[in-house]
């Protein structure tokens, strides 16, 4: 038992060692942390904080605690993932443009009441870029490819769906591909329908690629 304790303790040792020389490879770079520094995601002493601890060559064991119900959840070389409440968090990407410069995108996510998300875009002083850089799938879109029924629950989908609030993330991966589903509020009732959750169960994910200069329309993910 002693000698098993014992290699469980040198293989968390040795994991705990390779966990370290990962996250010291990855490091935000200095575009992304000028691009953070002028948000208004958190307030400026913590965006500060994050800024100085990202720029030191030290280990970060995330997520890190950031106070009041904060945390620094993730972060890459141009990506970074923050929790900013206890139903909120932001995630700001930098989007390479064909120039060789970048574009700020920042999708900031609630979970209650109901689940839902927005993109922005931001220019190269932090203000909200106001002209459309990504139009967002409508209602029809998620329910082109069904053949919705002439029935309670056919009827009940699409009402879920008005207004439409999004569910957005990025797919894995270096290619920026944004990816969007619906998110319903539904009722102990719909959740009792085996016929609206096989309907449900059936709308897309749909994904839009960027490409240096624009977003593609969105189509169903592959």
């Amino acid at each position: 038992m002693k000698r098993l304790q014992q290699f469980a303790l040198l293989a968390l040792v040795l994991l705990s060692a390779l966990y370290r020389v990962e996250a010291q490879e990855v490091k935000a770079s200095s575009a992304l942390l000028e691009a953070f520094g002028k948000t208004n995601i958190l307030d400026e002493e913590r965006r500060q904080r994050v800024i100085s601890l990202l720029s030191q060559d030290t280990t970060l064991i995330l997520p890190l605690d950031l106070e009041l119900d904060a945390e620094l959840v993730a972060f890459s070389d141009r990506t970074l993932s923050l929790k900013t409440s206890a139903v909120g968090s932001w995630e700001l990407r930098l989007l390479p443009l064909l120039n060789g410069s970048s574009l700020t995108s920042v999708i900031e996510r609630v979970t209650r009441p109901q689940a839902d998300a927005r993109i922005t875009f931001l220019d190269q002083e932090g203000e909200v870029i106001k002209t459309e850089i990504v139009a967002l799938p409508t209602a029809e879109d998620f329910l082109r490819s069904l053949q919705l029924p002439e029935t309670s629950s056919g009827y009940r989908l699409r009402e879920l769906l008005r207004p439409l609030h999004y569910q957005l993330s990025w797919a894995d991966g270096q290619a920026d591909v944004l990816l969007a589903t619906p998110s319903l509020l539904l009722t102990e009732e719909d959740k009792a329908s085996t016929e609206l959750a096989a309907l449900i169960a059936q709308l897309p994910s749909l994904a839009s690629a960027w490409d240096g200069k624009s977003f593609a329309p969105f189509t169903p993910r592959k």
